[in-house]
């Protein structure tokens, strides 16, 4: 049997209010449209599922972190620590969290950046803790920012926004009990995390290796 959906137009979807307006139009449904904040929070929440592993470069973002005390809170945005660097010091190389006690004892100079983190839940900790406060720069992917009301816009609505789009017909055929339609917006959807997922190639980097310890110790997430 073959699946068709209607096309009520040629409309660019940029922001959370055109996409709900795109729902509508394409479900002639307006009992449905209270429905349409969830369905978009778990469209949202298997995006992050599929690109956690995977991230794509606009989910590459740098914010400020304090580094004050031997534990330090995370964004509740992050997904994957790339590099956490201290300007005019140095980048603090990760090391695992079973190895990191082992650093603790190294004498620390109380007027420097600390050497070494680790992650541990919503929170790193540093060694050696530092005695005064840092600035450093935590480069980290990030999940998607969520739409709403007050949030219009994210990188994948602006430029992906069909993958909105047939994610939440899929939840909205499921409401209807449509399982010829939900299969067919699924499986479109699943196609279109791939297609997002091979948009964005790793960038090659040709800089020499240096034999350097700390380079050698680093994670480094592509």
């Amino acid at each position: 049997m073959s699946i068709s959906l209607p096309v009520p137009g040629d409309t660019v979807v940029t922001t959370y209010n055109e996409l709900r307006d795109e729902l509508s139009a394409y479900l002639n449904r307006s009992d449905l449209t209270s429905q349409f904040a969830g369905w978009i929070f778990k469209v949202e929440a298997e995006m992050n599922r599929r690109f956690a592993q995977s991230p794509v470069l606009p989910m590459h973002v740098v914010t400020p972190l304090t580094l004050a005390t031997e534990y330090v809170d995370l964004p509740l945005s992050l997904i994957k620590i790339d590099e956490l660097d201290v300007p005019d010091y140095w980048s603090i190389d990760f090391v695992d969290s079973r190895n990191i006690a082992a650093l603790k004892d190294r004498n620390a100079d109380a007027a420097l950046p600390p050497r070494y983190y680790t992650q541990i839940g919503s929170k790193i900790r540093l060694c050696p803790a530092p005695q005064t406060s840092f600035t450093a720069n935590l480069i980290y992917f990030e999940k998607i920012p969520q739409l709403n009301e007050i949030s219009q816009t994210n990188w994948v609505i602006q430029d992906h926004s069909d993958a909105y789009l047939f994610g939440v017909l899929a939840y909205a055929r499921t409401f209807e009990d449509d399982p010829a339609t939900r299969d067919f917006c699924l499986s479109t959807f699943d196609a279109m995390l791939d297609s997002i997922l091979s948009s964005y190639p790793t960038q090659t980097d040709n800089t020499p290796l240096r034999s350097d310890i700390g380079l050698l110790n680093r994670t480094c997430f592509a």
